[in-house]
This record gives structure tokens, sequence and C-alpha cells, in this order.
């Protein structure tokens, strides 16, 4: 590994170490969400002059895996075809993690996959995996479509894990930018496949849906929508801002991880909520990366849960 990677690692490795909570094994579980540039292909050398956004070079590689190493699931959004850099990432980090992942979406122009990553070490897949289809059954966009018509842009992709003692569902929803009609729209379809799974007393229990939400700011339609919906943001992400212009400056919420409020307004979830926060790594390199933007223009999304252990894990 050249020097000037590993130097840019050792950076990344302190600012995660001051910026997020430790991964502690028998007492928190760490979530995140994360929008990647869309990568189509891996250059087979550390460093290329040429990495655009369709390509990342291996110096990419080790900085993902550098961040995602930090938190215990990862929702991710914006992978392209073949999952390169997934891939990459995964076999980077080693035996420990695995990952889930969509098939790609029906959308001609990006082609694009969702993905959940996780350490096997401290989470396990609970059997549960799908995407959300809403029930339009015999409409077609034309009579030249031979598809389903009004769907989500992009299907949410959901899957159910255990930490612990603690089971939960995560909903990786990559909300389409669009108008924003169309977003409120996305919204407002979430909001009753979430109320038609509440009601039924099925195995989506403590859900959390995280993503690229499109919130954008308080007040808008979207917002609003998601609100009605009862989904809310954990304090530490309230007014938070997670993408960065081209002039650098953190300007709107578009990634975010939200729970679903009880009738008491307290998270109904089974366990409690300890923090939250979006890792700016903006400043880190300077121009040393060809730019911030060179890990991705959306900053990642945590929050930070207690666990404990069950009864017959604390006496193993």
């Amino acid at each position: 590994m050249p020097s000037e990677v590993r130097d840019a690692v050792s950076r990344l490795r302190e600012a995660m170490a001051t910026a997020v909570p430790p991964k502690l094994l028998d007492r928190n579980l760490l979530i995140a969400t994360w929008r990647w540039p869309m990568v189509l292909r891996l250059s087979p050398v550390w460093i290329s002059p040429e990495s655009g956004s369709a390509e990342r070079d291996l110096r990419s590689v080790q900085l993902l895996a550098e961040v995602v190493r930090h938190f215990d699931v990862i929702a991710i959004q914006g992978v392209m075809g073949n999952a390169p850099t997934v891939l990459a990432v995964i076999e980077l980090l080693g035996p420990e993690w695995a990952f889930l992942m969509t098939g790609l979406s029906r959308e001609t122009t990006y082609r694009e996959r969702t993905a959940i990553i996780f350490d096997t070490r401290k989470v396990l897949p609970q059997g549960l995996a799908g995407q959300i289809v809403l029930p339009q059954q015999g409409k077609r966009a034309s009579g030249d479509d031979d598809l389903l018509s009004e769907q989500f842009f992009r299907p949410p992709f959901f899957a159910g894990f255990r930490c612990l003692s603690s089971s939960f569902t995560l909903v990786n929803q990559h909300i389409v930018f669009g108008t924003e009609p169309e977003r409120v729209r996305e919204i407002q379809a979430l909001a009753r496949w979430i109320a038609e799974v509440r009601a039924g007393a099925y195995w989506e229990g403590n859900l959390l849906v995280l993503g690229q939400l499109q919130l954008l700011r308080d007040g808008s339609p979207v917002h609003r929508a998601f609100t009605q919906a009862g989904l809310r943001l954990p304090p530490g992400l309230v007014g938070t801002t997670t993408y960065v212009s081209s002039n650098g400056r953190r300007v709107n919420q578009a990634s975010a991880v939200a729970w679903i409020e009880n009738e008491a307004g307290q998270p109904d979830l089974d366990f409690p909520y300890r923090s939250a926060g979006v890792f700016d790594y903006t400043a880190l390199f300077g121009d040393s990366l060809g730019g911030y933007d060179y890990l991705s223009q959306h900053l990642p999304v945590w929050v930070e849960f207690k666990v404990v252990p069950s009864h017959r894990e604390a006496h193993a």
C-alpha cells in the first residue's frame, strides 16, 4: 500500500474514532446509512489520476472499508451494476463481514441496487428479506410496457436482523428525487406499508427506516409527509445536513435514519436510543484526494442504541 494511501486511511480512522462511538460487543448497536457514488467499475491501481464518477481506484476501497468497519450494520444506496465496490469492500473487511443486496432496479438510467453490510460478530440475519411492491394489480404504464406501473422508483429493501437479545428490521429506502409531488407520493406509499405491517403483528418488528429519504429541510411537503407517517428522527439528527454541495457546504438533509413513534410519543423500539450523528469528512483530506467528493457528497449518518445480552448469552 502506498504511503499516501496509508496516511489517508490513518487520518480517517482517527477522525472516526473521535466522531463515532466505539463498537462494544455486548453494550451497543451502531446502525448507519450512506449513499455511495455511482461507480460502475474499479481501476486496478492504487491511485488513478482519472478516477471519475463512474470509476474508483483501490485507494477508494480502503477508505470506504475504513468507514464501514466502524459500524455494526450499514445500509448502502447507489450500488451500481455488478456492485464492484461492495464486493471489494467486503473482501477487504474479511470473513467476519457479510452483505445482503437487491437485484437491479427497473429504472433504465441507473440500474441501481441497494445493499446492507453487517459485521457478523455483532449482527446476524433473522431470515426476513424482501422489497416493497405496491398492490397495483393489472395496471401498466403504457401499451408498449409489459411491466406493472405505479411502483416505487427504487423498491425499498427490508431485512430482519438480530443483535444479542434484540431483533430489528431495516428498511433501506432511496426515495426518488424527481419532483416534490413524486417524493411525497413515495413517502406516503411507504407509510401505508408501515401501517399494514404494524397492524398485522408480522415479523417486521422494531422498524427503522433509513437511507436517502430526501427530507431536505424542516417544513417541506416531504418532511410533513414523513412526520404524518409516524416517522421521527432521533434527537441527534434533527436539523442536521448530510449532503455537501459542489462548493463544500452542507446544504440539506438527504440521508437519515428514522424510527416509528408510538401512541405515547416514544420510539416504538425494544432497545433504547443513545446517540446519533453525521460523520463529516469534507475537511479531512483537503485536495489530496482530488476533492472531498472523492468518497461521496453524501455523508454517513449513524445512530447508536443500547443492547444487552440475553440471559443465556450473559451466562455463557
